[in-house]
């Protein structure tokens, strides 16, 4: 007899109940899915040195089910159903297509039926892998890799009694699947690693050689046509609002196996990307998706510097520090020629009102600017600002939604925008945050309603329309934007803020392409202390609160993935490249 050593360990591939009729049972995409997953599993345990055995571990009865009594709780069922149609139903009858499996056995493959919930005895699981590997069972290292469905039945049972043979046994956890997602999270969670160690694809993968050799292989397999394929690498965003619709709301999205991608050891970073680095149908590493949730060039619409370059007749008075030096005409009294206080000093790489600082003057913004090893802008205050009813500062907070395909823009404009108003009496003397930075989100305004706090509404919504459209159309004209390609569509929402003076005329203050937006009704992470305001505004208002997004995340997703001809998005400029 030969024997094996922990670096030759026997490796064996046991596929749990993967019969076609059980698979039925089960969701159609996670089932297809799961075949997917298991496809490549099969592919690298087939092309490993040395290549693992594969045994397939399922249900079989007589045709009579004479193994089972009628009071079974699980199986007897079945024999009652076989009695009651004269022997018509036949669930798992041995040597018919019942007992076909999902997936095709190789020649060289194992299969071991079993007539009950436990798995194979200690000496048939033996017997089996004596015929494959002639060793000696007493010194032999085996190592075991189960996969397959009934995470809390025949999963679980036949990791426990792999695990009494003293065998080292993995369990995939993408290749795994329940009936009951409570029970599958739970025997996941807490029984699983008893037993086994649980580990994903992508480690299986690494302990069977690396990523990117097994890349091309697992690559090789074909993905079901059926469903669309979507990831979550970490990037942030919008990433996890639009996949938490995808899945909750829409037929036919599953998610796909991360895999670690490369680590950056200057900032301390690591990576992920799809498995295989495959390009799927949607994630939020650019290079991996069919479709792209950051617009290519958006740094010209987002950060402050680039806008005020793009479109400085519709911007407040601006000036850039970049690392000391500064940009625009400053007179002998350190002040502009058509000043208006306050000033608002503003990181470029930054957005949201912790990241803006108040002055009274310009040179005192200047100077702080100047302290700093980084970018700022220095904005000034506009004349004569509408106030709200009584008497508050408050600046329009409006979304749109930028969505590129083919060299072909689209902008379309949400109807529903936010005022936000300070809660204090307005002054240019009065040099308090609370004061002078509007950012919460106060009230929802409608196209066509109007606002009993601020007289500029619904006049205002054609003024804010009109800015983002010139600032759009000249960015795409001067080729700022750039398009992915004409197999990727790319998209993304972001904010508008405008003020309005006493005159009606608008100013575009800025543009976020990170701006927040909340979805109480997804499992949101509240990560911010907005976002937890805003969770306790729905707790205790329900769908009537100020501030909920689900609507316009849901009408994204709409268009954007099912290709919607009918949107509340409303398009309000086409542009070309």
């Amino acid at each position: 007899m030969t024997q094996r050593s922990a670096a030759n360990p026997i490796k064996l591939l046991v596929v749990c109940d993967l019969q076609t009729v059980a698979l039925n049972s089960l969701p159609k995409t996670s089932r297809l899915a799961l075949l997917d997953f298991i496809r490549m599993v099969l592919r690298i345990a087939r092309k490993n040195t040395p290549s693992y055995h594969v045994i397939w571990n399922g249900l079989a009865f007589s045709s009579d089910y004479v193994e089972i009594p009628e009071s079974h709780k699980v199986f007897g069922a079945l024999k009652r159903m076989n009695r009651m149609t004269n022997g018509g139903s036949r669930f798992f009858v041995k040597d018919e297509d019942a007992t076909n499996f999902a997936l095709l056995p190789d020649a060289n493959d194992s299969i071991l039926w079993r007539s009950s919930l436990m798995p194979p005895t200690k000496e048939e699981w033996k017997s089996i892998n004596r015929k494959s590997h002639p060793v000696d069972d007493s010194t032999s290292i085996y190592e075991v890799t189960v996969v397959g469905i009934r995470t809390s039945q025949s999963i679980l049972s036949t990791v426990q009694s792999l695990c009494d043979l003293g065998w080292k046994v993995k369990v995939i956890e993408e290749c795994i699947l329940d009936d009951n997602e409570e029970r599958h999270k739970a025997a996941v969670t807490h029984l699983l690693p008893i037993y086994a160690d649980v580990v994903t694809l992508a480690e299986w993968m690494e302990m069977n050689g690396t990523n990117d050799s097994n890349a091309e292989l697992i690559n090789t397999v074909k993905l079901d046509s059926n469903i669309r394929y979507l990831c979550d690498c970490g990037r942030g965003g919008h990433s996890f609002l639009y996949q938490q619709h995808l899945l909750m709301f829409h037929e036919g999205w599953a998610k796909y196996p991360l895999q670690p991608w490369y680590n950056d050891t200057f900032n301390g970073k690591s990576y992920t990307c799809p498995l295989g680095k495959r390009i799927i149908n949607f994630c939020d590493e650019p290079q991996f998706s069919k479709y792209c949730m950051y617009i290519k060039g958006r740094e010209w619409l987002d950060e402050k510097e680039k806008l005020w370059e793009l479109v400085p007749e519709i911007m407040p008075k601006t000036y850039v520090i970049d690392n000391g030096s500064t940009s625009g005409e400053i007179n002998e009294k350190g002040t502009s020629k058509t000043a208006n206080g306050p000033f608002f000093l503003k990181e470029c790489m930054k957005n949201g009102g912790k990241a803006v600082q108040v002055f009274g003057t310009l040179t005192n913004a200047m100077d702080m600017a100047k302290k700093k090893n980084s970018t700022f802008v220095v904005q000034e205050h506009i004349s004569s600002p509408m106030l709200t009813a009584s008497n508050q500062k408050c600046h329009i907070k409006s979304y749109f939604l930028l969505i590129e395909d083919a060299g072909t823009w689209e902008l379309r404009m949400y109807p529903e925008s936010f005022l936000s108003v300070s809660p204090n009496t307005w002054t240019a003397t009065d040099l308090s945050t609370e004061t002078q930075i509007t950012v919460k989100r106060t009230r929802r305004l409608y196209k066509n309603q109007e606002c009993e706090l601020w007289s500029g509404w619904p006049s205002s919504y054609s003024t804010v329309r009109d800015l983002v459209v010139q600032t759009v159309e000249r960015a795409v004209a001067k080729a700022k934007l750039g398009i992915r390609g004409p197999r990727t569509r790319q998209f993304e929402i972001f904010s508008a803020d405008i003020m309005v003076d006493t005159s009606g005329r608008g100013w575009l203050i800025e543009c976020n392409f990170g701006c927040v937006l909340f979805d109480p009704k997804i499992g949101q992470p509240l990560t911010t202390i907005g976002l937890q305001t805003y969770q306790k505004m729905f707790e205790s208002q329900g769908d009537a609160c100020e501030v909920n997004d689900h609507a316009m995340i849901a009408e994204t997703v709409k268009i954007v993935f099912e290709q919607a001809r009918t949107s509340k998005w409303e398009l309000v400029g086409t542009f070309s490249q």
